[in-house]
């Protein structure tokens, strides 16, 4: 006799994560960590990407975006290296958290869900003084 227990279904969340480099300074970097991750729903993740910049000293903006499959990026975050902006879209306000430090850009994702297999992008750009111009990086349609 063969006795099978409860068998519990998990379900993993498969999220690749990309690179994207906007601007023109050259000499500025941006690399990817890992480029496939897989975690089970409800667990958090934390995705990263490494920079290196032309001009130290400088500030340069870190954004995150998703994309799901046949669709645009969706913008997510944009933080500061420097901590003087922080903007984050409404959608990602309760579970999506960046951090940046000084070489690294982290976007962690809490209580996953199935929504959240999507492709991530991670972008940097030099600051301008201009700040409307982030209208452009954060309303990405095609």
């Amino acid at each position: 006799m063969t006795v099978l227990g409860d068998m519990k279904r998990e379900r993993h969340l498969l999220l690749f994560v990309l690179f994207i480099c906007s601007g023109n300074v050259s000499g500025d970097e941006i690399n990817q960590a890992d480029s496939k991750l897989l975690e089970k729903e409800e667990m958090n993740i934390t995705m990263s990407c490494d920079y290196s910049v032309s001009y130290t000293g400088a500030e340069y903006y870190l954004f995150w975006y998703r994309q799901y499959p046949n669709g645009h990026p969706e913008y997510i975050t944009l933080k500061a290296n420097m901590g003087s902006h922080n903007y984050i879209a409404q959608f990602a306000k309760d579970r999506f958290v960046s951090e940046v430090n000084s070489t690294t850009t982290t976007l962690t994702i809490k209580h996953l869900k199935p929504e959240d297999s999507a492709t991530y992008l991670c972008a940097l750009r030099r600051a301008q003084c201009d700040t409307s111009e982030l209208n452009n990086y954060t309303n990405l349609r095609g």
